[in-house]
């Protein structure tokens, strides 16, 4: 955050804004302080609250990409804020900036609220996830630190940040990972990132699934290991598989799974929980200013807990 707002004028930028979406005068705004990727606030005009996205370290190709991604789900009958359309389109340029605008949602995040899903809730999420899946969409292909397929590859190029009590749990899963077969597992569109700060519950507890930011053609099982790995989770183990089972359940009430993707699903999940311990100690050592973060900290614990709850 510091280094943007060194380079540029964050309220000339808003007030900008404002301008090219029609969206009266300026007030106020307010950083969201959640998230490992791009820049976030919260616009207050005269006509009312909006949603800025503010793109950080994406190259426009995969910018335009990402809206157009959102932009088709949201046709497709995915719940998420919808996107504002200014002078330029959905996506406002300027110099070296790139944003967007989008809903604001009067509520807050599974991760804020400081909850797991109810089970109604976790079946509404296995709904969308069916819904993401059926999309006729098929982008082109981009790589995500956070996307699960990328695991191997995190691993390989990260374990060097990871704690000695992290590397016996983590090394083995990453050998049995690194031989599945990806290719002869069924594809689609998925989101790929499923969680507790990606998901909002509005004041009349509609639900809401935002940034698509790791979405792209991939095995389909990986929305249900995202979610799984923490939207389920909860400190009784069995409590934990009963959430899961309700999540697969209703996903197959859509779209059945094989039996190999059912036998998969719990490596698959305890490689997301891997992941997230991954990016943490990486993100802890490169960028000290996130060190023992609020945050960061709750990715440390579900990660553990998920690791040691769906050991085979």
């Amino acid at each position: 955050m510091n280094f943007f707002e060194n380079q540029k004028n964050i309220l000339q930028i808003l007030t900008s804004i404002c301008q090219d979406f029609n969206l009266g005068s300026y007030i106020s705004s307010t950083v969201v302080n959640v998230g490992y990727e791009d820049l976030n606030y919260i616009l207050e005009s005269s006509s009312g609250k909006y949603f800025v996205k503010i793109f950080q370290n994406r190259a426009k190709e995969d910018i335009n990409r990402l809206i157009s991604c959102i932009l088709k789900a949201i046709q497709g009958g995915v719940h998420h804020p919808k996107f504002y359309e200014g002078n330029q389109g959905y996506l406002y340029n300027k110099d070296d900036l790139s944003l967007c605008v989008l809903e604001y949602v009067n509520g807050k995040s599974f991760y804020d609220l400081n909850l797991k899903p109810s089970f109604d809730e976790l079946r509404f999420l296995a709904q969308q996830s069916a819904l993401i899946h059926q999309m006729d969409l098929k982008p082109i292909p981009t790589y995500n630190q956070w996307a699960l397929v990328n695991f191997v590859n995190e691993y390989n190029t990260k374990k060097s940040y990871l704690k000695k009590e992290d590397i016996k749990f983590i090394k083995p899963l990453y050998k049995i990972f690194g031989q599945i077969n990806f290719e002869k597992l069924p594809h689609t569109f998925v989101h790929g990132d499923i969680v507790a700060t990606n998901v909002l519950k509005d004041k009349n507890n509609k639900i809401y699934i935002i940034d698509f930011g790791v979405s792209n053609y991939y095995p389909r099982i990986i929305d249900l290991a995202v979610i799984m790995s923490n939207l389920c989770l909860v400190e009784d183990k069995n409590e934990t598989i009963y959430r899961a089972n309700i999540l697969i359940e209703e996903y197959q009430k859509y779209t059945k799974l094989s039996d190999e993707e059912i036998g998969l699903l719990p490596i698959f999940t305890r490689a997301a929980n891997a992941l997230h311990i991954l990016g943490v100690n990486y993100e802890e050592t490169k960028n000290y200013t996130s060190k023992h973060s609020k945050e960061n900290t709750y990715w440390l614990n579900q990660g553990r807990l998920g690791l040691s709850q769906y050991m085979e």
